[in-house]
């Protein structure tokens, strides 16, 4: 994380704390690197602003094929409270649907600080709740801070099997398609699911309220 106002730091909720300090061009950014290998038709960003004002804030999102990051701004977000941020890939990607897009990175977050809405030497904080894949009706949570909404799928490429957490066995299951069709349904008998009649690609497995996305090789 980068910073170019005075200290901040990142708890384990995703909360990035900072006591404001004067600078000039006032800013805070976030970098990582998620990888997204299912190409979806949008990507959706939740924050909660804890008193902190934006003037606007951008993502830096890399496909595979170029050597330097697409920046999407947006401007004039909220002052205050949930912010809920939407991404059309189409309308940032210029080769849209082709393999070689394939991953995609997500870098950076930046936010740029509003300084005559912050006072000097207040706290304030800025959260991360989550990072949202939206494939037609289908939501899948890249990267979700607040809710326990991950499943645990391994092996992950698979060719025959996957398996799930023991405890989910008798559990309502479904599988999609990167379509947002439902292909299979059921209820677990055990903890594996057996894929082997699926065509190779990407598919989304939801079990109890959670959902990841595996890999037929």
């Amino acid at each position: 994380m980068e910073n170019h106002f005075g200290t901040a730091t990142a708890t384990e909720s995703a909360s990035l704390d900072f006591k404001y300090a004067t600078a000039r061009a006032p800013f805070i950014k976030m970098t990582s690197e998620f990888r997204i290998y299912g190409l979806p038709d949008s990507i959706g960003l939740r924050l909660n602003l804890n008193g902190a004002a934006l003037s606007n804030l951008s993502l830096s999102l890399r496909p595979n094929d170029v050597g330097q990051a697409i920046v999407i701004p947006f401007e004039n977000p909220a002052a205050n409270g949930n912010i809920e941020l939407m991404l059309r890939v189409a309308d940032v990607v210029s080769n849209y649907g082709s393999f070689s897009i394939y991953p995609m990175f997500l870098e950076t977050i930046r936010f740029n600080l509003n300084s005559t809405n912050m006072t000097v030497g207040n706290d304030y904080s800025i959260a991360l709740q989550g990072i949202y894949l939206y494939y037609g009706k289908v939501v899948v949570t890249a990267t979700d801070f607040t809710s326990d909404t991950y499943l645990d799928i391994y092996p992950n490429p698979t060719s025959d099997f996957i398996f799930v957490p023991q405890e989910l066995s008798g559990k309502d299951y479904s599988l999609i398609d990167m379509e947002g069709r439902v292909i299979s349904r059921g209820v677990l008998n055990g903890n594996s699911i057996n894929v082997s009649g699926l065509s190779k690609g990407l598919y989304i497995l939801n079990v109890n309220g959670k959902s990841s996305k595996f890999l037929i090789k």
